[in-house]
């Protein structure tokens, strides 16, 4: 331990005491902070994850030195969804997006501000009108590590409570933007439904679409139980009351998220995030990662993605991360980056994201040829790994000519 003390003189009083030791532990520890109010001296630990023990001794003969209180640990909490509040975002997490957001600004950059549909500690007790976690047919709930520590994120539902949670949250980023004077873009980030079978991409036990609300949704349209394909590869076509059904609410849910925050402010632009790999139009497995398949791309890709002629959307980026990060497939990768013409969406109004997150990523070869899809930007996911690891520039196309 540290030992710090003050030898008395004869001016000292309880507050100069106080004033020392307060000058003192702010001087020498990192763990604790100090203040003092009079003779009394407060110290306060700076987490309650880190706990300290301590003494107090004296030598006096006119007075003693009474103490309350405990510097141990505390119990670290969770950070968890609350619905409940009249804000969505607190206090904090807003000034770090107003502050983020003023410096972009201030460089000429370009904001958009998204939300995925993954939930971390969400309040979902099973009971209708509290439903927000996708599970399987089961019970399973579908759950994802965040790459956070020990956090799991489960994938979200379209349900009526998440929709009016979402819709507050994004109504609370425009507010951020305006506040700014910049003009409000959002982001619907990866709202679709669960791509995979309950043990993975290369089983077939069964597809995520069995949570309260979907199921009584179903059973109130269609007067049965939702079917299970299994998995992403079976032909829609087979079932079609049931995958029209799925593909419906998803674009309801969306087409209310729109809505909402157009009569909120009728400046804000809204895209689209569309994961293709994921969703990519093919009738059995390919390449390594094996993501994919027929059902997904039906139920995934409703009219407002699929035809820009009836969209409500302003913008749409496509991304196929795993073309990139696991399958190493450029050409499924110019797939990817052209399914917007298929869509009939115009160029300037399509981005693409592509992957540069780990050392084999051959994302300077895909890079041009997202240039040759003439999408109107192209994102690189993540742009911190590409300053913090000290990426090289991208070379021109010139030197792939031949080796594509």
């Amino acid at each position: 331990g540290t030992t710090i003390g003050k030898t008395m003189f004869p001016i000292d009083d309880g507050e100069s005491i106080a004033r020392h030791f307060k000058m003192f532990i702010n001087h020498t520890f990192v763990g604790v902070w100090a203040s003092s109010i009079g003779n009394v001296l407060h110290i306060q630990i700076r987490s309650p994850i880190n706990g300290f023990t301590h003494e107090v001794s004296w030598t006096s003969s006119t007075g003693i030195v009474p103490e309350t209180g405990t510097l141990a640990a505390g119990t670290e909490g969770e950070w968890e969804i609350h619905p409940s509040p009249s804000k969505v975002l607190n206090e904090g997490a807003v000034e770090w997006h107003r502050d983020y957001f003023r410096q972009l600004k201030a460089e000429g950059l370009d904001v958009i501000a998204t939300y995925g549909h993954e939930w971390v500690v969400p309040p979902d007790d099973l009971s209708i009108g509290n439903i927000w976690i996708a599970r399987f047919k089961n019970g399973t709930a579908v759950s994802t590590e965040t790459g956070f520590g020990g956090l799991n994120s489960n994938h979200g539902v379209f349900s009526n409570t998440v929709q009016a949670y979402e819709i507050r949250t994004y109504k609370e980023t425009i507010d951020i933007f305006n506040s700014l004077g910049m003009v409000p873009k959002v982001q619907l980030g990866e709202k679709q439904w669960w791509f995979f079978p309950k043990s993975g991409v290369f089983s077939a036990d069964g597809m995520a679409y069995f949570d309260n609300d979907t199921t009584l949704a179903i059973l109130g349209q269609l007067g049965w139980f939702v079917f299970d394909p299994l998995t992403p590869f079976f032909e829609p076509s087979l079932q079609r009351l049931t995958s029209n059904f799925l593909r419906d609410y998803l674009q309801s849910y969306l087409g209310n998220i729109i809505s909402a925050l157009r009569a909120y402010d009728s400046t804000v632009v809204i895209e689209q995030l569309y994961a293709y790999d994921v969703n990519q139009d093919i009738a059995t497995q390919q390449g390594i990662s094996g993501v994919g398949g027929k059902w997904n791309f039906f139920i995934n890709t409703p009219s407002m993605i699929s035809d820009f002629s009836s969209t409500d959307l302003d913008l749409l980026k496509v991304e196929a991360l795993a073309h990139g990060v696991t399958d190493r497939d450029n050409n499924r990768a110019r797939v990817a980056s052209n399914i917007y013409k298929g869509f009939n969406w115009p160029p300037t109004k399509v981005s693409y994201m592509l992957p540069i997150l780990n050392a084999g990523c051959p994302w300077q070869r895909e890079f041009h040829i997202a240039e040759e899809s003439q999408v109107s930007n192209i994102t690189l996911w993540a742009g911190d790994h590409y300053f913090l690891f000290s990426w090289p520039e991208i070379p021109p196309a010139e030197k792939f000519a031949t080796a594509r």
